[in-house]
């Protein structure tokens, strides 16, 4: 990009300095143009975003509430990560009604406990089977049809992991108020990794960098998406057994 005058009279004072930086940074292994260069803003959310995400995840574990509604259908996910397993309480909009299921995940198994609706639309029984298995515990194991998306977010790497996967952040601002002190990375929901129309926000603790809720209203008229995730509770213990 071509310089304005300004900076190129600003530069040409500051050459015999920069020379001596310059002579510096190239023994040090370190390029000045690193050294010197301004970072943007969507560059410094995405730092953020990432130090969110590793903040939550080195934490270990965490509470969460993920209300959203697509389309009209509401789900609810209400959740304890922990570092490998946790327990997820849904309740969502499927094909056979409203699916309301419980997943524990112990030793990289999924129990799964859910209704009707949940056992087909989740595990896939036959509509004639699923009152026989409707409340009662079932055992999903790696390899299974089921396993990958039930196991999905339940361990808190996987859980805050979503979290890169569905929001780009474009730039950053302090709370006003906020105590303890926040910022607010403010971005797009990203869908098979394009952004679409509308606005998301994440709001996470300075100091720490740990998400404290996620905020979505985006989409079209046809297909629209709006989302609260909220985070608590990190570093406490998550007990979770496998049913009896």
């Amino acid at each position: 990009m071509p310089r304005s005058p300004e900076e190129r009279r600003r530069r040409r004072r500051f050459t015999l300095i920069l020379s001596g930086v310059l002579v510096l940074a190239v023994g040090a292994g370190i390029g000045i143009g690193a050294w010197i260069a301004p970072t943007s803003p969507s560059a410094a959310a995405t730092g953020l975003v990432g130090k969110a995400v590793s903040a939550a995840t080195q934490a270990g574990s965490f509470h969460y509430v993920e209300d959203s509604t697509a389309n009209g259908n509401f789900s609810r996910f209400v959740g304890d990560a922990g570092a490998n397993g946790g327990v997820q309480h849904i309740s969502t909009t499927g094909k056979s009604g409203t699916d309301v299921f419980t997943l524990r995940l112990v030793g990289g198994v999924v129990y799964f406990e859910g209704n009707a609706p949940a056992v087909v639309d989740q595990l896939f029984v036959p509509a004639t089977k699923a009152q026989a298995v409707a409340g009662h515990w079932v055992k999903v194991v790696k390899g299974e049809a089921p396993y990958k998306t039930l196991a999905e977010g339940v361990t808190a790497s996987s859980n805050i992991d979503q979290l890169t996967k569905t929001f780009s952040g474009t730039s950053s601002t302090s709370v006003p108020g906020a105590s303890p002190p926040s910022t607010r990375v403010v971005g797009n929901v990203l869908a098979t990794g394009h952004a679409l129309p509308g606005q998301a926000t994440l709001t996470m603790a300075t100091a720490t960098s740990l998400p404290e809720r996620f905020v979505a209203h985006a989409g079209t008229a046809a297909a629209h998406l709006d989302m609260q995730w909220t985070f608590g509770h990190y570093r406490e213990k998550v007990t979770v057994h496998a049913p009896k």
